[in-house]
């Protein structure tokens, strides 16, 4: 929490990232890649503390994304914003290295980012990158292990778990525990009360306890409130 602060105080100007920091000044436009993994990042913030100003930070950080940096005529993702100093080629790079791709993670971020706000503009140049990466991805899934792992996310009818209740409540971190401890990498979860987030919206609680639903496409089976009612909805 401490670093996402740090770095939408010190390392933004006119909304805009930038790519370093030294004695307490900011410079240089950020790259793909700084974009990608602080949204990633932030999803992975708001799904530790159900906060919701990181989901608005994340989204205005994936529509920078898409304005500065998607090519809506060949696909994918560049390596520099639209308004970055010319260069002999505005290059774009794939490859899942020691560290993944910009591309990768962009990716993956936004079908996350899609499944838990119900949009599905930010899904949608994502898919476009899968599909035109499927050859190279079949021909050669050693260099595309992150990219891979979002074409499962997209494949694999990612669950929606919307949590009805007080995140700071004991009966719903019973609830939160039961939903993180066993390994579910195809998931996104929203937690809190009212209609702000889209997972959160009309699903009211039962009997005014934390309740859980477990969807699919949006799709949701029986509402439970109790973890030993949840862990067989989250294993099937």
């Amino acid at each position: 929490m401490r670093n996402a602060e740090f770095i939408l105080a010190k390392l933004r100007r006119e909304g805009r990232l930038l790519r370093t920091y030294r004695d307490g000044e900011a410079k240089l436009n950020a790259y793909l890649e700084d974009h990608a993994f602080l949204l990633d990042g932030l999803l992975s913030l708001y799904e530790a503390t159900f906060d919701p100003r990181w989901i608005k930070e994340s989204l205005n950080l994936a529509d920078i994304l898409l304005r500065q940096f998607w090519d809506a005529e060949g696909k994918g993702f560049y390596f520099t914003a639209t308004d970055h100093e010319s260069l002999i080629c505005r290059s774009k790079d794939f490859y899942d290295n020691a560290t993944p791709s910009g591309n990768s993670v962009a990716a993956h971020a936004l079908l996350r980012l899609a499944k838990l706000t119900g949009e599905e503009k930010w899904s949608t140049p994502a898919r476009e990158l899968l599909n035109m990466m499927a050859v190279p991805m079949t021909r050669h899934s050693s260099a595309f292990a992150n990219l891979l792992s979002a074409l499962d996310f997209s494949l694999a009818k990612a669950r929606e778990i919307a949590v009805i209740g007080n995140p700071k409540a004991e009966e719903t971190k019973n609830l939160l525990r039961e939903i993180f401890y066993p390994y579910l990498p195809n998931k996104v979860v929203a937690c809190g009360t009212g209609n702000g987030l889209y997972l959160l919206r009309d699903r009211p609680q039962l009997d005014g306890k934390p309740t859980v639903y477990v969807c699919e496409n949006y799709v949701c089976k029986a509402p439970v409130t109790r973890p030993e009612e949840l862990r067989p909805l989250l294993q099937n």
